[in-house]
């Protein structure tokens, strides 16, 4: 009898909590993530069997997006709450009441006379959202722009622990095969694990169409900052540990909960894409890159370390944007086909370097991540519920990398989840997509 009334009562909680909720409000309710945190009300799919990976052998695109979109609604515990964001990429689809299903699926902006497509790989626990402002700016370009939204992804933080991250390259090889075949002029980009697997996919070819006309890094998945993140591997076959953090999940567009397996799949995929040398590459593809010296996520040294041994092997244009001391990408300048950028550092960077991992896509207007978002990212203080909540609602607290030096900088800070030199990144990809 205890048992029904305490599922009673958790229902009652949501009832109450979430009658005049939408996907923005959520994300500073103190009592509904605490409850979330402890209960994991949003980490489990909404259906008890696992979903399957959608069988891609006879799917055009535009199935693959209805499926998909089916497939969210169906497992995502909260996929038909409402999600009051308006912008440029929900505009175009003619969404005028998105619910979060319709800010995780992923989509397709099209131009009825241009033969050029964008495509989007976002990163791991990310969706679609990701894109929302590059795809803006893309699609103002005159681009077709397309999204996916990798197996796992976009209904609950569980359903990680169940993927491969074969599924993730079989998704990623589809969708670029079919942008190949339905344009004439490809472009490719990829935050994160999404870049990886754009790299990936230009490992194992021993040719490339001569459609694909770029890449367009993010923060590419090449190595775990953290070196002990092999372990995931093998940490995922004891019985009863799934779990590297349970947070609440209530950030729409991006679970917070990690599983092991999560860790596990993305190292695998790191494994096959770094080092270079164990590729022979001769793929003369034009790469623009960003990446933030003081990523907590990835070891941009690796990173800088591929792109020197990518020019020494196959000399490619290359845009580097790199939000650090210009000194500590020198390598990188002294190639002739290589342009660096630094926005961050004009004339010189201060003692703390703000720029995080989760911010390069994502424009100071977000209403979901920019500068005046609602929404936190407080992952760092999960063992400290006390820093935890005051993250979440203690007014004008500073931003940052998740950096030890921010921790003795700052009593208190979120994670930074947006780009405060955004306008500067887009004009540096305009000047690329020109050439």
């Amino acid at each position: 009898m205890s048992s029904v009334f305490k599922t009673l009562g958790i229902l009652l909680f949501f009832i109450s909590a979430s009658s005049f909720a939408n996907c923005l409000s959520q994300s500073a309710d103190v009592k509904l993530i605490n409850h979330s945190i402890s209960e994991g009300s949003y980490r489990f799919l909404a259906k008890s069997d696992v979903a399957k990976v959608l069988d891609l052998s006879d799917l055009n695109f535009e199935d693959y997006l209805v499926q998909t979109k089916q497939q969210i609604t169906a497992l995502n515990p909260r996929a038909n709450v409402p999600c009051p964001v308006n912008n440029y990429v929900l505009n175009q689809q003619n969404i005028s009441a998105p619910t979060i299903t319709d800010l995780v699926k992923p989509y397709q902006l099209t131009h009825a006379n241009s033969d050029k497509v964008v495509l989007l790989i976002h990163g791991l626990t990310d969706s679609p959202y990701s894109f929302h402002d590059l795809s803006a700016f893309y699609h103002q370009q005159g681009f077709n722009v397309r999204t996916v939204l990798l197996p796992g992804h976009g209904t609950a933080a569980e359903h990680l622990r169940y993927v491969d991250y074969n599924d993730w390259r079989a998704l990623s090889a589809f969708a670029i095969e079919q942008s190949l075949n339905d344009f004439e002029q490809v472009y490719l980009g990829g935050f994160s694990t999404g870049a990886g697997l754009i790299l990936d996919y230009m490992f194992t070819r021993k040719s490339l169409s001569p459609k694909l006309s770029g890449v367009m890094l993010f923060a590419p998945a090449t190595k775990a900052k953290n070196s002990m993140s092999w372990l995931a591997q093998y940490i995922d076959y004891v019985p009863f540990l799934n779990w590297l953090d349970k947070d609440a999940d209530v950030d729409f567009a991006k679970y917070e909960s990690f599983p092991i397996n999560a860790g596990a799949q993305v190292h695998h995929l790191m494994s096959d894409v770094y080092p270079l040398a164990k590729h022979h590459i001769t793929h003369n593809v034009p790469m623009f890159v960003a990446v933030p010296e003081h990523d907590m996520t990835i070891d941009t040294a690796a990173t800088l370390d591929l792109l020197v041994q990518w020019q020494r092997k196959t000399p490619t244009p290359l845009t580097l944007v790199y939000y650090g001391e210009r000194d500590n990408a020198n390598q990188l300048s002294a190639f002739e086909n290589v342009k660096l950028v630094t926005p961050q550092c004009m004339p010189k960077c201060d003692d703390q370097l703000q720029m995080a991992h989760t911010a390069i896509p994502n424009a100071p207007s977000n209403i979901h991540y920019g500068e005046h978002a609602v929404y936190r990212n407080c992952g760092h203080y999960l063992a400290d519920a006390k820093k935890y909540n005051a993250c979440k609602v203690t007014p004008n607290i500073p931003a940052s990398e998740k950096t030890p030096l921010a921790g003795e900088k700052h009593t208190l800070f979120q994670r930074l989840s947006y780009n405060p030199y955004y306008s500067e990144l887009t004009n540096e990809l305009a000047l690329f997509l020109a050439k």
